[in-house]
């Protein structure tokens, strides 16, 4: 979801005011800050804007109409208190549902290990052949790895979750909203927003890393399946999702005395949340699709496409040698790179002829040529 599509954006928005403010008014409540009355009045306001679909902002409106729940918690709390909690409540929400969909793809992935576990996979370092293997070895790795950055994103949540006080206290109303919001009070006096840009630039980190690995998923998978249709919207997907990445890093400088700056950046954070868990979700549904044993090929991942095959063919043919022994010789080639995960350009002289006698110093300048100019072994990209 873009920030431009403001309507779109402020009704998901409400989605997380509803909540936010049901908590903070049971907290204040509890207290005896609110009446019954005023709490139910808050109640029904916000069940129907939620019944006509209102786009406009609920705060502004609240505060517009002197509503008297809302007015105690802005005096209360103060705004700056206020919206580093909602920034933070928002946060953490957004990041939370974001982080289902990575896990969801791991349970997938697990579910399609037992389907491929008959299925040879080989595993690549660039354009070397590294390690063979079944298909189900690599999806359960493959899972094991997001799964942890699924939990290493948890914990940002929770530490997102934190919330400083400014005092001593064991039966405050801070204590008590922050039970009601599903925060944990935190010993260090403040709000320590310092730590809050760290969290946000550690969320980033985290998405980054996140963004490269999604990408060797999708090189390994390209060099051990048949899917030619799905690629390029799978790279779409990708790229968009790194543009965003790079677009939104300065979310992370807050200054929550700059209220209208610090309620545009929230804005942008759910926004940018909500893309990065459409474009995942996107990716990783089409990816799943492909995971299928009639996508694997009928015959081991050859080191290089048909044409540089081909290339590789003629230039034995234009040296005299009949097709069928320029076909094991290639066949030969390709066993030893596999055998010895090297990649065809780095073989000397001497090894060539080992490999066949056909192959001579004509053939590793080729060669040489060849994978310096990446024409050889596109598939390992």
């Amino acid at each position: 979801m873009r920030i431009s599509d403001a309507p779109a954006l402020k009704k998901m928005d409400q989605a997380y005011h509803a909540p936010f403010l049901t908590a903070c008014v049971a907290a204040l409540t509890s207290h005896g800050y609110l009446t019954e009355t005023e709490n139910e009045q808050l109640r029904i306001t916000l069940r129907e804007r939620h019944k006509h679909q209102e786009a406009d902002s609920l705060f502004s409106d609240l505060q517009n109409d002197k509503n008297g729940a809302f007015a105690v918690l802005q005096t209360r709390l103060g705004p700056y208190h206020f919206n580093g909690l909602l920034f933070r409540w928002t946060t953490a929400r957004a990041v939370e549902n974001f982080n289902f969909s990575i896990w969801s793809f791991a349970q997938e992935l697990l579910g399609k290990a037992e389907l491929m576990f008959n299925q040879p996979f080989h595993l690549y370092s660039g354009r070397t052949c590294i390690q063979h293997g079944p298909f189900s070895y690599f999806l359960v790795e493959t899972a094991g790895e997001l799964h942890r950055n699924a939990d290493d994103l948890h914990v940002l949540v929770k530490e997102l979750r934190r919330w400083s006080v400014g005092h001593q206290a064991s039966d405050t109303f801070e204590v008590t909203l922050a039970a009601h919001l599903g925060f944990e009070i935190d010993e260090e006096v403040g709000l320590a927003d310092w730590k809050l840009h760290e969290l946000l630039k550690k969320i980033w980190l985290q998405l980054e890393l996140l963004q490269e690995f999604n990408a060797h998923i999708l090189r390994q998978l390209q060099a051990n399946l048949k899917m030619e249709t799905e690629e390029p919207r799978l790279r779409f997907l990708l790229e968009d999702f790194q543009s965003l990445l790079v677009s939104s890093k300065g979310i992370a400088h807050l200054d929550f005395n700059a209220l209208d700056i610090i309620e545009g950046k929230r804005l942008r954070m759910l926004a940018a949340m909500q893309e990065c868990k459409d474009l995942s979700f996107e990716f990783y549904q089409l990816l799943t699709a492909t995971i299928k044993t009639s996508r694997v090929p009928s015959v081991p991942t050859s080191i290089w496409s048909e044409n540089e095959s081909r290339a590789i063919i003629n230039h034995l043919l234009d040296r005299g040698i009949s097709i069928l022994d320029s076909k094991k010789a290639l066949l030969n080639l390709q066993d030893y790179c596999r055998e010895h995960a090297v990649s065809p350009d780095q073989l000397l002289e001497a090894e060539l002829q080992r490999i066949h006698p056909f192959f001579d110093n004509d053939s590793s300048l080729f060669l040489k040529k060849a994978g310096g100019s990446d024409r050889l072994s596109e598939s390992f990209h």
